[in-house]
């Protein structure tokens, strides 16, 4: 027997599918079970027991070298003959998968702009509405009438990756991970606040603050937050791959973080959580606790805590505008307000329950 699960979106998407891709396997224990996913995105699936195969949708090369690639990847979906095909997103390239399979089993996302989508699916999960991200990824479970038994994130660095660790932080024993940054720039946090955060846990508490980041756009935001500090954490932007960056993670004593894939690969780590929300609705994206079944999210701001991590917003009644900042203008009020109090109180209980 052979099972298909595609998602063709970010880091962030993907690690959010491995709940999935952890009770299908302990669902079905004979089965193999393969992964469809977009070039770029794969890392996060490295070492990841639970999947047989990673197949990658290549999407950056030349259109005939893509067109080649694309119908190489739907011959080899045809020839594997799944019994089962999973399409985690609601766009027509997932119909179109799920009708080369010629799979007997083909669940998919309800989508009611695409008339075939009808006529393609067997089953249909509807949009998460007020529920956690990871409950809408879980619904084919439901579906195939079996029981859910895991709902934590899963992430697998190799002991090469915490080698490279190992020599970037020398002899520090204890330290905060610090990734201020997201693709998506509406998503930060206020750069003076964000120095603020990293002096007061370097100064004020003695801990010291490793920074991660990558891409230029990175380095560029992460410059402008160093500019404004008074202390000297440790740079690291662009100079880790994921896998390292969570390995990083993984040792760390707490993740201060906005809204991205680092946050939900600190959840898997089991490393306690600080991330700020605005725009973005906390009872969808927010931080699991991977020892919680149930999401203690509700959809409004202000600072709220999921076993042991934390999201902090701000008390603007706009709370979660789902908008790309105010307007869309690529600047989130709501987020350049919260109160570095409100930041600095969250951390020593944090440390504090740590110790």
């Amino acid at each position: 027997m052979r099972i298909l699960i595609t998602k063709f979106k970010s880091l962030g998407d993907v690690i959010l599918i491995t709940p999935l891709v952890k009770n299908l396997h302990f669902a079905y224990p004979n089965a193999k079970i393969d992964i469809l996913v977009q070039s770029g995105t794969e890392d996060i699936l490295k070492n990841n027991p639970y999947l047989d195969n990673i197949i990658l949708l290549k999407n950056k090369n030349s259109k005939i070298i893509k067109f080649f690639s694309h119908l190489f990847v739907f011959l080899r979906i045809r020839w594997n003959k799944y019994s089962i095909v999973i399409t985690t997103d609601r766009g027509e390239k997932s119909s179109i998968l799920a009708k080369l399979s010629n799979a007997k089993i083909k669940i998919g996302r309800k989508n009611d702009d695409l008339p075939l989508h009808s006529r393609i699916f067997t089953n249909f999960f509807d949009f998460h509405g007020d529920r956690h991200v990871i409950d809408l990824n879980l619904d084919p479970i439901k579906i195939l009438k079996k029981e859910i038994k895991f709902k934590g994130l899963d992430i697998f660095p190799g002991q090469k990756d915490f080698e490279v660790i190992k020599d970037h932080i020398k002899d520090i024993k204890e330290f905060i991970h610090v990734h201020p940054v997201s693709q998506c720039g509406f998503k930060s946090i206020d750069d003076n606040l964000m120095a603020n955060i990293i002096d007061f846990c370097e100064i004020n508490l003695g801990i010291k603050v490793i920074i991660t980041g990558s891409g230029i756009n990175d380095e560029l935001k992460i410059s402008k937050i160093l500019s404004n500090t008074n202390s000297n954490p440790i740079n690291l932007c662009s100079k880790l791959s994921l896998m390292e960056t969570a390995a990083l993670n993984k040792i760390a004593s707490l993740l201060i973080v906005v809204d991205t894939a680092i946050m939900h690969i600190s959840s898997a780590n089991e490393t306690p959580v600080i991330a700020f929300f605005g725009p973005t609705a906390v009872n969808n994206w927010g931080p699991w606790d991977k020892n919680l079944f149930e999401s203690s999210y509700i959809r409004k701001g202000g600072i709220q805590i999921h076993g042991e991590h934390t999201t902090i917003s701000s008390d603007h009644s706009c709370i979660p505008c789902s908008q790309s900042g105010c307007e869309n203008s690529g600047i989130s009020e709501c987020l350049n307000s919260i109160k570095f109090e409100s930041v600095t109180s969250q951390i020593r209980r944090i440390l504090e329950r740590k110790s």
